[in-house]
């Protein structure tokens, strides 16, 4: 895909050089190398940005000279969460149910870090479920935090805990 857009940057860029040259006589032959080597720049930002995101993914560093950029602190610091829908995603649906839909949410629940539980107006989830997401929380370590949202003071998703 990166390279595919590279390569599609570079073409429409020099098509582009090439009608300005025809219509507008312009790049000159004075500045046909700068503009070249523009051209060539611009196209290869996407592999560039490509590589940056790996560097980034894995806590790499970038170092030039005397600078250095460091992401590992960045991403130990972090977090990555995930919105649970009231009830593990099945309102409605007797205590005694179990579905795929919920053993999968659980699942994206202790796959991350922080999990936000919307309990809206203190209604919004049975209190067996909620047991069930920090059983697992407990038992599995993840998620690491779980934030509670809800209705306070006429105002939705306010910070609750």
């Amino acid at each position: 895909m990166t390279l595919a857009a590279t390569a599609a940057a570079l073409v429409g860029l020099l098509l582009a050089t090439a009608a300005l040259r025809s219509l507008a006589n312009w790049p000159t032959e004075k500045s046909e190398t700068v503009v070249l080597t523009g051209v060539l720049l611009l196209s290869l930002l996407p592999i560039a940005l490509a590589l940056l995101d790996v560097v980034i993914d894995r806590g790499g560093s970038i170092n030039y000279g005397s600078m250095k950029i460091d992401f590992a602190r960045g991403k130990d610091k972090g977090t990555t969460g995930i919105t649970v829908a009231s009830n593990i995603g099945v309102p409605g649906v007797p205590v005694t149910d179990s579905s795929t839909m919920q053993i999968d949410t659980l699942k994206q629940a202790t796959a991350n870090d922080v999990v936000v539980v919307d309990l809206e107006d203190g209604q919004a989830w049975w209190k067996t479920r909620l047991l069930v997401l920090l059983a697992g929380a407990v038992r599995l370590g993840k998620p690491d935090k779980i934030v509670f949202l809800g209705r306070h003071a006429n105002a939705d998703h306010q910070f609750r805990g």
